[in-house]
Order: structure tokens, then C-alpha cells, then sequence
């Protein structure tokens, strides 16, 4: 008998980006300056809800539970998931992007990406799986949030993408794993008949 295990969570339609950048405007906030570095990830299900097309944009909701978005300047930290109203946009073409774009009540923390690409970014207006990174020309973030009722806005340009090396690598591995294990037994068992 075989028994495969894997420690990572195996969700083959979640795709994770991870970011790192300058901050171009601190809002104000105390002790924050301009050019402050600051790291994030981006969590999306390629399966989340798409909303509409409209003139070449695809529009889509993101509420799947391992949707987030988190970024963190110095010691400051902002996580948001779930995530409520935010919505994903691509397009393709020759100037593609595809942008995040919250929703989110007055006054509660927000945050909005922006990956821009030339035409090998985007291939269709499908939410990207893979998201091409080597393709990526620019990135921005905004994000707010408030602290001892004061509301801070920031702004900063990404300078690094990545991607964590997708599960459904690790799924087809264990895959073919067990359909090795199953014909090894099988020519073993025939061997001792």
C-alpha cells in the first residue's frame, strides 16, 4: 500500500503573486517617506466569477475565500480577505493590464493593483493562469486605510513580480507517482503468481 502526502494546500486554481516596490506617495503618514520599499502578495481563483465584457475588458468578481490581498511597509501591515467588493480587470491587446480595483465602503482599508504588460502578457480575457510576470512593463499599488480617525492614502510603484510555482505542478507529480506505485504492485503481484 502507498500513501502519499503533501503538506501544501492544493488548490490548482489559485494563483499567488507576490510584489515588492518604492513608495512614490507616503498620504502623510508619520514617519513614511517617499522611496520606502514595501513587499505584498495577491491571491486569485482562476474559477472566481466573471461579471462582464465591454469593450475588449473582462470584468470579474473576486469573492472565492482564498482571494486576498496583503502589503507591508516597515513594521505597518494591511491584509484584506476576505475580500469585499473588489473587482479584477483584464485586457489583452497590444497595451494589456490587468488591474484590481476595490469597491470597499468609506472608510474601511482598500487596496488596488495594476499589472501592465505589451501583447505577450495577456492571451485571452480570461483571469490569467499562469500570470505571466517576465511579461509584465510596469506595476502600481494604491492602498488606504485609517488610523485614530485619520484616513491615509498611498501609492507606489511595483518594481518585482513573481509567482509561486503553481500546486497543479505538485498534483500531476503525485499523480504519476500513485500510477507508479499502482504498476509496480501490479508487476509484483504477477510476478509472485
Amino acid at each position: 500500500m502507498v500513501v502519499l502526502v503533501c503538506s501544501s494546500k492544493l488548490n490548482a486554481d489559485e494563483i499567488q503573486v507576490q510584489f515588492s516596490g518604492a513608495v512614490t506617495d507616503s498620504g502623510g503618514v508619520p514617519g513614511w517617506y517617499v522611496g520606502e520599499t514595501f513587499t505584498g502578495e495577491f491571491s486569485y481563483s482562476t474559477t472566481d466569477p466573471f461579471d462582464v465584457s465591454v469593450d475588449g475588458q473582462s470584468t470579474y468578481s473576486l469573492t472565492s475565500p482564498e482571494d486576498s490581498e496583503s502589503v507591508s511597509v516597515g513594521s505597518f501591515n494591511l491584509l484584506l480577505q476576505p475580500l469585499t467588493g473588489l473587482h479584477a480587470f483584464v485586457s489583452p491587446g497590444t497595451s494589456s493590464y490587468f488591474l484590481t480595483q476595490d469597491f470597499a465602503a468609506p472608510g474601511t482599508p482598500y487596496m488596488s493593483l495594476a499589472f501592465y504588460g505589451g501583447s505577450g502578457f495577456l492571451s485571452s480575457q480570461a483571469l490569467p493562469d499562469p500570470l505571466n510576470t517576465a511579461a509584465i512593463t510596469a506595476g502600481n499599488i494604491a492602498f488606504g486605510f485609517s488610523e485614530n480617525n485619520v484616513a491615509y492614502g498611498v501609492q507606489g510603484n511595483i518594481t518585482q513580480v513573481s509567482t509561486t510555482p503553481e500546486p497543479r505542478s505538485v498534483v500531476w507529480v503525485l499523480g504519476m507517482l500513485a500510477l507508479v506505485a499502482l504498476a509496480f504492485r501490479r508487476s509484483f503481484k504477477a510476478f509472485q503468481s
